[in-house]
């Protein structure tokens, strides 16, 4: 796979512990809104209803193993899944705190120790719950050449904000964490009142 200046400043291959080979590629800030970075597996040049996960950063969670998030938890099983398809991509961009960066997102953590959930804690600081923009997901997917994606996501607002962009999404696939951490729940619940697409409400007391 070639990869357009463009976009890309960099790939390498990559391989992960659980998942194999993909290629990793990470965008040009010059261009794209940030440094995004993108995991390729197989071939998706021109392939149809590719299986794509568009994650934001959430250096808490999947990095540093918060347990009031299922961010690190849903990026398991979208690799997960693009390994069992054989090929997909997950774009993990550039835009820690929904949108709202890192500063912020580690100030709402203030609000949710007091018991706020992740939204309402965002708001608190007189921000938007979610401020991300999706543009830069169709520059990328273009120029990877995939014609039409199955997105990775239970997040309804999601799809639609994706679409817009002109990436044309043939369908949305559940993205759960089946394991996720105690104190996420709160959060989880606060995202199926929100309108994501989730088997059940979690209960915050539930575990």
């Amino acid at each position: 796979m070639t990869t357009a200046t463009t976009v890309f400043a960099a790939s390498a291959p990559f391989r992960t512990v659980h998942h194999g080979r993909f290629r990793i590629l990470v965008t040009d800030n010059r261009i794209t809104s940030g440094q995004h970075l993108v995991l390729v597996k197989g071939r998706v040049t021109d392939r149809p209803a590719v299986a794509c996960r568009v994650a934001s950063a959430c250096i808490t969670s999947t990095a540093l193993d918060a347990d009031d998030c299922d961010c690190a938890g849903q990026n398991r099983t979208a690799l997960d899944i693009i390994d069992a398809d054989g090929m997909g991509v997950l774009i993990h961009l550039d835009q820690e705190g929904r949108g709202n960066g890192l500063v912020a997102k580690i100030r709402a953590l203030n609000g949710k120790e007091a018991g706020l959930d992740t939204f309402t804690a965002i708001e608190a600081l007189g921000l938007p719950a979610d401020n991300r923009n999706y543009s830069d997901v169709a520059r990328i997917l273009h120029e990877l050449r995939v014609p039409s994606i199955r997105l990775l996501t239970n997040n309804p607002a999601k799809v639609a904000a994706v679409a817009d962009t002109g990436v044309v999404v043939v369908a949305r696939l559940p993205c759960l964490d089946f394991d996720p951490p105690r104190r996420s729940l709160r959060h989880l619940a606060a995202k199926a009142d929100r309108g994501h697409l989730l088997p059940h409400r979690p209960e915050p007391d539930a575990r």
